[in-house]
């Protein structure tokens, strides 16, 4: 077993622990997807004109959050 006090310090003072994804990465990762997934799928089709234009104009938001979690 390797001791955390071997291990090379990088130049900001943290130790690199390894490339791995462990599994709090993994569902953290599912998690997003999963949240971006709801955020671009609606469930309700839009019927009539009307309903698609307040669709068209709530894009925008759903894109800004699209692109902040895209980020994240």
């Amino acid at each position: 077993m390797i001791e955390v006090e071997l291990l090379p310090r990088e130049k900001n003072g943290f130790r690199l622990r390894g490339r791995g994804v462990s599994r709090m990465e993994a569902f953290s990762d599912g998690l997003f997807a999963l949240a971006m997934t709801l955020l671009v799928v609606n469930l309700n089709p839009v019927r009539t004109f009307g309903e698609l234009r307040d669709s068209f104009l709530a894009l925008p938001i759903f894109a800004v959050c699209f692109v902040l979690m895209g980020l994240i």
